[in-house]
């Protein structure tokens, strides 16, 4: 799964966010991450990969 979003401005100055809640975004990513790779296999949808 690939996500992105574009032309972001966060609500803080980008001092602050970068060292607050983007450091708390990607721990919570990481998170997810592990989460979907425990999912097993066969609760997840059929989807062709390329």
């Amino acid at each position: 799964m690939i996500a992105g979003i574009h032309e972001y401005v966060p609500s803080l100055p980008w001092y602050i966010y970068k060292h607050t809640q983007a450091k708390l975004h990607l721990i919570v990513m990481k998170r997810f991450e592990k989460f979907l790779f425990s999912v097993p296999k066969k609760y997840s949808k059929n989807i062709k990969q390329n």
